[in-house]
C-alpha cells in the first residue's frame, strides 16, 4: 500500500506543479490588469488548479482523501494573497463537504489551515518574498504538514492513528519538497514580475522624458540611421510631423560635419564619440547648425541610439561675429602700425614725381613716365584707406544724404566702370528716407559693388540697383548676426553672374579673401564694404547660389536727423595756391620727407628752417633772429611729438600757428591725446599743391581761431 500511495502522491504533486508553472506564465502576463479583476482571476485560476489535483487524489477509504491541495493554498496564502487564496480555501472546503465522509471535517480544516499559515507568514515577510530561501520553503512546507496531520485528530482517535500511520510517512516525505519547489515557483514568478514592473516603470519615466522634454530628442536605428521615434520638440524643431520623421533617416536631414572632413555621416554614427556637430535641415528648407549629443539606449529589449540635438546656429552667429571683429581689429592695428612708414614712402615717390614733372613739362615722354609714376602712388595710397575703412579707422564727415540722388548722379560713373556687355538696372524706391553718411563712403560701397557683380558676369548680363525703406522688427530673422530691430534704407545690388557657393559665402567679407585670378582681386573691396557698412551703424545681407547669381542687399539706418538732405555741390576746379614769403619752421624725423617738403615750400616762395630733430627744432626757434610766421611738424616722431614741440615753442613765439602732418590716421592720433579733433592735419600722402593750399589757408587764418 506504501508505494501506491506514494506514486499517488508524486503524480498528484507532478501534476500540480506543471499546472502551476502554466499558472506562472499566465500570471505574469496578465500582470497589467485592473488589480480587483486580476485577483479574482488568480482566485479563479487556482481554484480550477485545486479541483484537477483534488480529482486525481489518492483514497485512504470512503471519506478519507489525500492530494496536494494543502501545497496548494499555503503557497497561495503565501506568495498570491487573500483573495485568490479565500477563494480557492472557499473550493477546497465545499468539494470536501461534498465528498463528505469519515474525513470531512478534517480535510476542510486542513484546507482552511494550510491557506492560514501561507498568508500569515506573507503577512510575517512583509511581502518580501521574491527572495526567499530554499531552506525557509522547506521549513515553511514541514510547519504546514505538521498541522495538516496534527488535524486529523478531529476524527476519532481510532480513527486519527489509522489514517496517522498510512499516509504520515509519505506526507512528511514528498509534501515539504513539493512545498520548496511550488514555493521556489511562485518567487521567480514574483521575481519576474518585479522585473517587468521595473522595465515597465523605467520605460514609462523615459516615454515621460522623452515626450516632456524641451530639448528635441531622437531615437535612431544604429545601423542605418533611420529615425525610429522624435518627441514632441523634435516636431516643434524641425517643422515635419512624428510619422513624416519615421520615414527619415539622419542622412535625410543632416549635411556633412562640421569638422569638415568625413562625407559618409555613417563614419560618424560608428564612431565611439558622443558628440558631434553638423548642420540639419528643416521642412522649410533652412539649415541649421546643430550639437549632437548621443548614446545608447535599450528599449523593449532593443538597443537603439538616441540623440539629443541642441540648435548652436545663434552662438555660431555670435562666433562668426566674434571671429569678424578680431579680424578686422587685427587689420586694423596692422595698417595702423605700417600707415605711418608706408605713408612716408609714398609721399616721398608722390612728391617727388610731381617736383619732377614740373620740371619736365616740355619733355612729354618723361612727363608721361613721371604721371604715371604719381598716378600709381596715389593708387597705393587708396590701399591703405581701404584697409583703414575695412577697420572702421578712417576719418569721416558723415551728413544727412538722399540715397536715391546720391546713386543717380554715381550711374554714369558705373555705367563706364562696368562696361558695355553689362546693363545697369536702376529701380529707386519712393519716398525714400534719408541716411546719414559720409558721401566717399557711399561712393566706396558702390563702386566695389558693382566691380564685384562685373567680375562675377562671365559675358553679358545685368546688375540691377533698387532702393527700399525696410522696418525690421523684433524677432524678424534675417540670418544676420549684426541686424538690429530700426527702421532702415536698402540698398540692392544684384547682378546675373556665377554666384558663389555656401563655403565662399562665409569668408566673402574677410580681408584678402578673392574667388578671382591671381592678380585680378586684393580681396579687400568686399572688407571694406563690411568696414563702411558697420562703421556707418548698418548691416549686410548676401545670398547666393551656383549658377543663380548673387544680391547683396545693405541696411542703412534711417536718419533721425531733422535736417534736409545735403545737395551735392558741382565739382569745381580749385584754384592755384598762392605763393607766400613767410618763414616756416619744419620738422620731420624722416630725412626723405623732410627734403621734399623743404623743396615744396621753397618751391612756392617760403623760407624754411628745417630739422629732423625736435629738440634741434625748438633750439632753432630760440636762436632764430626774425619772426617764425607757421611751424609745419610730423605728429609722431622720437623723443618729443609735435604737439609738445608747438606748445613749447608757442610759450616763446605766441605768434606761431601750427599745421600738423602725419602718416597715421587722425583718429589714431587723437584716440592717443597727441592731438584734438579740429586741428589743422595734412594726411600723408599729399600732393606739393595740398601741402601749398593747406598752409595758405592757415597762415591767412586769425590768430583767434588758431588758438
Amino acid at each position: 500500500m506504501n508505494d501506491t500511495v506514494f506514486m499517488v502522491l508524486i503524480h498528484n504533486a507532478a501534476l500540480l506543479i506543471t499546472l502551476a508553472y502554466a499558472y506562472s506564465l499566465i500570471s505574469v502576463r496578465e500582470k497589467e490588469r485592473s488589480p480587483f479583476w486580476m485577483k479574482l482571476v488568480m482566485g479563479g485560476v487556482v481554484c480550477a488548479i485545486g479541483v484537477c489535483i483534488m480529482l486525481t487524489s489518492w483514497e485512504l477509504e470512503p471519506g478519507i482523501v489525500f492530494d496536494t491541495r494543502s501545497v496548494l493554498l499555503a503557497g497561495s496564502g503565501m506568495f498570491l494573497g487573500a483573495v485568490p487564496t479565500v477563494i480557492a480555501m472557499v473550493a477546497a472546503g465545499i468539494f470536501c463537504a461534498v465528498q463528505g465522509g469519515l474525513g470531512a471535517w478534517a480535510a476542510i480544516a486542513a484546507a482552511y489551515a494550510s491557506g492560514s499559515i501561507g498568508l500569515i507568514w506573507r503577512w510575517y515577510r512583509k511581502d518580501h518574498l521574491a527572495d526567499i530561501s530554499w531552506a525557509e520553503l522547506y521549513v515553511f512546507g514541514l510547519v504546514v504538514h505538521l498541522v495538516m496531520l496534527a488535524l486529523f485528530f478531529l476524527m476519532p482517535l481510532d480513527d486519527a492513528i489509522r489514517v496517522l500511520s498510512a499516509v504520515a510517512l509519505p506526507i512528511m516525505i514528498i509534501y515539504p519538497p513539493v512545498t520548496m519547489l511550488f514555493g521556489r515557483m511562485m518567487s521567480h514568478r514574483l521575481q519576474r514580475e518585479r522585473a517587468a514592473a521595473r522595465l515597465r516603470e523605467s520605460e514609462q519615466r523615459y516615454r515621460s522624458l522623452f515626450e516632456n522634454n524641451h530639448a528635441v530628442m531622437l531615437i535612431t536605428d544604429p545601423e542605418d540611421g533611420r529615425i525610429i521615434d522624435a518627441n514632441s520638440a523634435a516636431e516643434s524643431f524641425y517643422g515635419w510631423r512624428r510619422d513624416e520623421m519615421r520615414n527619415k533617416s539622419l542622412d535625410d536631414i543632416a549635411s556633412a560635419p562640421e569638422s569638415g572632413n568625413a562625407d559618409d555621416l555613417s563614419a560618424i554614427r560608428n564612431d565611439e564619440a558622443g558628440y558631434y556637430m553638423v548642420k540639419h535641415g528643416l521642412a522649410d528648407g533652412q539649415q541649421r547648425y546643430v550639437e549632437i549629443y548621443r548614446g545608447q539606449i535599450t528599449i523593449e529589449g532593443r538597443d537603439l541610439m538616441y540623440s539629443i540635438v541642441h540648435d548652436v546656429t545663434e552662438h555660431k552667429r555670435l562666433e562668426e561675429q566674434l571671429r569678424q571683429a578680431q579680424k578686422m581689429d587685427a587689420v586694423g592695428r596692422l595698417a595702423g602700425g605700417v600707415a605711418h612708414d608706408y605713408n612716408n614712402k609714398l609721399q616721398a615717390v608722390l612728391g617727388f614725381s610731381e617736383m619732377a614733372m614740373h620740371d619736365a613739362k616740355d619733355q612729354p615722354v618723361v612727363y608721361g613716365y613721371l604721371e604715371e609714376i604719381r598716378d600709381a602712388a596715389k593708387a597705393s595710397a587708396q590701399l591703405t584707406l581701404q584697409l583703414m575703412a575695412f577697420a572702421r579707422k578712417q576719418t569721416v564727415n558723415p551728413v544727412v544724404i538722399g540715397l536715391n540722388e546720391a546713386i543717380n548722379r554715381q550711374l554714369k560713373m558705373l555705367k563706364k566702370l562696368v562696361g558695355e556687355d553689362v546693363k545697369i538696372n536702376w529701380k529707386p524706391g519712393d519716398d525714400l528716407w534719408s541716411v546719414m553718411i559720409d558721401p566717399s563712403q557711399l561712393d566706396q560701397i558702390m563702386v566695389n559693388l558693382a566691380l564685384n557683380a562685373r567680375d562675377a558676369i562671365p559675358d553679358v548680363g545685368m546688375i540691377s540697383i533698387e532702393t527700399q525703406n525696410l522696418e525690421i522688427e523684433k524677432g524678424t530673422d534675417i540670418m544676420n548676426p549684426d541686424a538690429k530691430p530700426g527702421e532702415y534704407v536698402m540698398i540692392s545690388v544684384s547682378d546675373t553672374g556665377n554666384g558663389m557657393s555656401e563655403e565662399e559665402l562665409e569668408h566673402i567679407f574677410e580681408p584678402f579673401f578673392t574667388t578671382k585670378e591671381v592678380g585680378k582681386g586684393t580681396g579687400l573691396g568686399l572688407a571694406m564694404v563690411y568696414g563702411v557698412v558697420s562703421q556707418n551703424g548698418g548691416f549686410i545681407h548676401v545670398h547666393s547660389a551656383p549658377g543663380e547669381g548673387t544680391s547683396f542687399k545693405v541696411y542703412l539706418p534711417r536718419s533721425v536727423d531733422v535736417e534736409e538732405p545735403v545737395k551735392e555741390a558741382k565739382p569745381e576746379s580749385a584754384p592755384a595756391p598762392e605763393p607766400g614769403d613767410e618763414t616756416v619752421l619744419l620738422v620731420e624725423d624722416e630725412e626723405l620727407v623732410l627734403d621734399l617738403v623743404r623743396k615744396t615750400l621753397e618751391l612756392y616762395g617760403y623760407t624754411v628752417l628745417s630739422s629732423s630733430e625736435p629738440e634741434e627744432a625748438l633750439e632753432m626757434a630760440e636762436k632764430h633772429q626774425g619772426k617764425i610766421d607757421a611751424l609745419v611738424t610730423d605728429v609722431i616722431m622720437p623723443g618729443m611729438n609735435g604737439r609738445a614741440l608747438y606748445e613749447k615753442i608757442s610759450k616763446i613765439r605766441p605768434e606761431t600757428k601750427v599745421l600738423y602732418m602725419s602718416g597715421y590716421t587722425a583718429d589714431a592720433i587723437i584716440r592717443r591725446g597727441i592731438i584734438e579733433p579740429g586741428i589743422d592735419l595734412l594726411q600723408k600722402p599729399f600732393s606739393g599743391t595740398a601741402m601749398a593750399s593747406k598752409l595758405r589757408e592757415v597762415l591767412d587764418r586769425s590768430m583767434t581761431v588758431n588758438k
